[in-house]
């Protein structure tokens, strides 16, 4: 439907180091990788007009590997939708987390997506998460410590999870894995949309008794 961009040099930006101090000289990095792309809607009256576009866009990946912080920088032609379509779409984006040092970091990328109507194909519904639990936080997580695990599912018509896979966990060999997926086969999607979801499931350390909370996507 459209041809993506990643510019992984300009605009950026390591905004959390996490728990390991850098070293001079020393440092590690790993980029984010792309785990879910979810693929904007053609705004319909520019398809309608076989108008193309192109938008810019600066993204936050925070630790839990989410796209938060999405802010359109510019787009062409304006006033046609592209901006807020591309924002839309890029909210759902899932990525391996950042890492310095193999801690989790959270960094600023700046992406461009292209609208190409010669291209443009219709797309189904995505499920959408109606009904969601509280993961139970695996003993073997420190109570001061944050975690994430990145779930894939296959949604059926009836709006149930048949199977499930771990992308990634963080910590790892904490038990985040099977705590998600534990939690993430009692959620529901819509009926009548079968497909891939990806879900992050976050464990938030303990504050005043609340344990974990989690987003889905």
């Amino acid at each position: 439907m459209f041809d993506r961009l990643l510019t992984a040099l300009a605009g950026l930006g390591l905004a959390a180091l996490g728990a390991c101090a850098v070293g001079p000289g020393r440092a590690s990095y790993q980029q984010p990788r792309l785990l879910f792309e979810a693929s904007p809607v053609y705004p319909a009256a520019a398809l309608a007009a076989r108008q193309g576009g192109s938008v810019r866009l600066s993204v936050m990946v925070d630790t839990a590997g989410r796209s938060t912080e999405v802010e359109v920088v510019g787009e062409k032609p304006p006033g046609q939708g592209f901006g807020e379509a591309a924002r839309e779409a890029v909210v759902h984006w899932i990525w391996t987390a950042p890492r310095m040092n193999g801690a989790a970091v959270s960094e600023r990328r700046s992406l461009t997506l292209h609208f190409d109507p010669e291209r443009a194909v219709p797309q189904p519904p995505p499920p959408i998460l109606l009904l969601q639990s509280d993961p139970v936080r695996p003993e073997k997580l420190a109570p001061d410590r944050d975690g994430a695990a990145v779930v894939e599912v296959e949604v059926l018509s009836d709006g149930t999870a048949r199977r499930m896979s771990v992308i990634s966990e963080d910590p790892e060999h904490c038990g985040l894995g099977a705590a998600a997926f534990d939690c993430v086969k009692g959620w529901r999607w819509t009926v009548g949309t079968p497909g891939i979801a990806f879900v992050v499931v976050s464990f938030r350390a303990e504050v005043d008794g609340r344990k974990a909370v989690q987003q889905g996507v």
